[in-house]
This record gives structure tokens, C-alpha cells and sequence, in this order.
């Protein structure tokens, strides 16, 4: 089983994109003309407060699956793969608990 640290989304398996701009040390983009309209302009500040909020969202959402993916690795290493060795549990159920896990994933 691989360990989740050694990927630095948690396990996650993320668009190279996604990838690119969370582990970008650059500034956000500029603000984008399209879509505003004369009676209100988004300032830069406004715009920065955005980006700053929409980094935030997006490193909670990582950090959130990090910590399932971990919580699924306890419940493999502590209790499915325990059971099915010491005889407890039989093939079939320990098919049956893999299956359901990798629905999961």
C-alpha cells in the first residue's frame, strides 16, 4: 500500500493543471476585462482578496480528502487486512470490504 505522504496531494490523483497551480509560487493573474460591466469594476484588491479566498476553498478541499484517504488507510492497515490474516475474516468478506474501499477511493 502506498504511503500517503509520499504524494503531496494526499493519494489524490489531480489534473496536471490543478497540480501547476497549487504548487505555484507565482503571483495570481491579472484581473480578467471580460465579463465587467461600466457600473462596477472589480478592483485589483478586490480581486486579490478572490484569489487569496479561492486558494483557501481549494486547500481545504485537499486537505479534507488528504485526511479521508489517511482515515481509509488506518481502516486497511488496523482492521481489514488484520482480520483476513488472522482468519477471521474470510476471502470472500475481505473481497467484499476491498471492493467497497476502492468505491470509496
Amino acid at each position: 500500500m502506498t504511503a500517503v505522504g509520499d504524494n503531496p496531494f494526499g493519494g489524490l490523483t489531480l489534473p496536471p493543471s490543478v497540480k501547476e497551480m497549487l504548487l505555484s509560487t507565482s503571483p495570481p493573474v491579472s484581473p480578467p476585462s471580460v465579463g465587467k460591466t461600466e457600473e462596477y469594476k472589480e478592483t485589483d484588491e478586490e480581486f486579490k482578496k478572490r484569489e487569496r479566498m479561492r486558494a483557501k476553498v481549494i486547500e481545504e478541499i485537499v486537505e479534507t480528502e488528504r485526511k479521508y484517504l489517511d482515515d481509509i488507510n488506518i481502516l486497511l492497515d488496523c482492521y481489514v487486512v488484520p482480520l483476513q490474516k488472522s482468519g477471521l475474516m474470510m476471502d470472500i468478506q475481505y473481497a467484499d470490504a476491498m471492493v467497497s474501499i476502492e468505491i470509496m477511493i
